[in-house]
């Protein structure tokens, strides 16, 4: 029977059904049977492509401003993104799929581009090109964040910062923590935007405390000091204030209460840095979405244990970057050519980073880094979900540039 639904329901939805609620019925119907563990993730994808279809659905306005696609991404846009990690997440969970859902995915994959990413893309590109410059009214960058947290004046606070954890999975991680039975007290979720290029680098350093950031030999100082990793950050911590402190997770997830209690006694501001996600995508791009789930349980337990074990209560987790990642090969007309040969300091798939003002790229957006070394450098990113062509690996997991999924 489930396979006979499955099937059928599949089919449905790739000839372009919209019964969604006499769906939806059957497969709430079926939650109680005995039978539907073992189908499970098959009927959290065809859930999920509901939801995904709901949405992909509804066109994207042209001719917006900037902070308008900002916060309407904010708002709702990102749930696209959302459905179609959890759609890719429970496909890959599949032993051996059957061919009528591998053509629902081929259908999610295709809607995903072009009734998505190419017209916000473009849309948002277009709004960029015409701000002209990398500020957004009403709306804070990330290299607000330390001031935002020192304005509050907690006696004692943890912020938790996770590289690559998009606004989705934060937005996700953030419905865990309000759901969570053990931790009380209230929580917000807001947005911000980070630097460009949308790179660990610049979104680490961009969240330390600074007076001024800038780029010399492909590192990011603060105030003249390295920020290239965490014993880095824990000096440019320390010189702001000595009971400022960065740490790695998982040195700190080690801890016993003991240790943990002995650690806090001298520090009322303590940055963790975790990586899972921007590791994987980076290493393992195709495992990228898979570890989300486990980047927002880390993070979740990591909470409950400083919570139960300090009673400290004042938590920030946040991003220095996000990022895009599409299951399908990317085609070679996505890619611009020639750019390795404009010789300029960084070209990456994403970006092109440079002091030199000559160079210039059609169709791409340009901004010049005002906030990093007086505006020396500029970078050239390409419209909507392009890429650059460059040597190496890594296609589908990519950030760098200036897209809202990235920033």
């Amino acid at each position: 029977i489930d396979n006979d639904i499955i099937k059928k329901i599949s089919v449905s939805l790739v000839n372009g059904s919209l019964d969604y609620d006499t769906f939806e019925h059957v497969i709430s119907y079926r939650l109680n049977s005995m039978w539907y563990e073992a189908h499970q993730p098959e009927y959290e994808i065809l859930s999920s492509v509901m939801e995904f279809f709901k949405r992909i659905d509804k066109s994207i306005p042209t001719g917006c401003l900037a902070t308008e696609y900002v916060k309407n991404y904010a708002d709702s846009y990102y749930l696209v993104d959302t459905y179609y990690r959890r759609i890719c997440v429970n496909f890959n969970r599949l032993e051996a799929p059957i061919p009528e859902m591998e053509d629902l995915m081929s259908r999610v994959e295709s809607e995903y581009q072009a009734k998505y990413l190419d017209p916000l893309g473009k849309a948002y590109s277009d709004a960029l090109k015409e701000q002209g410059e990398w500020k957004f009214a009403g709306i804070k960058m990330s290299d607000s964040f330390y001031q935002e947290v020192q304005n509050k004046n907690y006696k004692k606070c943890f912020v938790i910062i996770s590289d690559g954890m998009r606004f989705e999975i934060g937005h996700e991680l953030f419905e865990k923590i309000k759901a969570d039975p053990v931790l009380k007290g209230t929580e917000e979720i807001n947005y911000s935007i980070s630097p460009l290029p949308s790179e660990t680098r610049f979104g680490m350093a961009s969240l330390l405390p600074h007076r001024l950031l800038a780029y010399a030999n492909k590192l990011v100082l603060a105030d003249s000091q390295s920020t290239v990793d965490t014993e880095a950050r824990n000096a440019v911590l320390k010189a702001k204030k000595n009971s400022y402190a960065a740490v790695r997770y998982e040195k700190i997830n080690k801890m016993s209460r003991a240790d943990l209690r002995t650690y806090m006694a001298d520090k009322s501001l303590v940055y963790i840095y975790h990586n899972v996600v921007d590791e994987a995508g980076e290493h393992n791009e195709s495992k990228v979405f898979d570890v989300a789930e486990t980047a927002i349980n880390e993070i979740l337990l990591l909470i409950r244990k400083l919570y139960s074990s300090l009673q400290i209560s004042n938590f920030y987790i946040t991003a220095d970057h996000g990022f895009m990642y599409r299951r399908n090969e990317i085609e070679e007309s996505q890619k611009y050519s020639n750019v390795m040969s404009l010789h300029a300091t960084e070209t990456s798939k994403r970006y092109v980073l440079t002091d030199d003002k000559e160079i210039q790229i059609p169709y791409t957006t340009e901004f010049s880094l005002t906030d990093i070394s007086d505006g020396a450098y500029k970078i050239i990113t390409p419209y909507g979900y392009d890429l650059f062509k460059t040597q190496g690996s890594g296609l589908q997991y990519v950030h760098g540039g200036a897209s809202l999924q990235e920033t």
